[in-house]
């Protein structure tokens, strides 16, 4: 992967943590019912995982959605656009909702 590309990829990672943080603020701000994301990041691929539980995580549920990527393949930009686009959609359908908690 190239140095240009490299910071491509670091970038939409810090974006779809952004919006992660924005979406599923900590507990203290979150009411019943609101979006959980989780990210996971992992530094040796340069890649990432994002699960999502829109009511809330609960035990033994199966998350309303996956996805991840290693950042050094060579679709992991578009990947990455696809999750950003996604969960852009879910911050503003919860603020149109009057349910981002703020």
């Amino acid at each position: 992967m190239k140095r240009q590309e490299h910071k491509g990829i670091n970038a939409k990672i810090m974006k779809i943590m952004s919006l992660a943080l924005e979406i599923s603020p900590a507990d203290a701000e979150k009411k019943d019912g609101q979006p959980h994301v989780f990210v996971e990041y992992f530094p040796h691929i340069l890649g990432l995982e994002v699960v999502v539980w829109l009511n809330g995580w609960e035990e033994d549920k199966d998350a309303d959605y996956r996805a991840g990527f290693g950042g050094y393949h060579n679709n992991a930009c578009e990947q990455a656009d696809e999750i950003i686009t996604y969960l852009e959609n879910l911050k503003s359908s919860k603020t149109e909702s009057g349910t981002n908690g703020r």
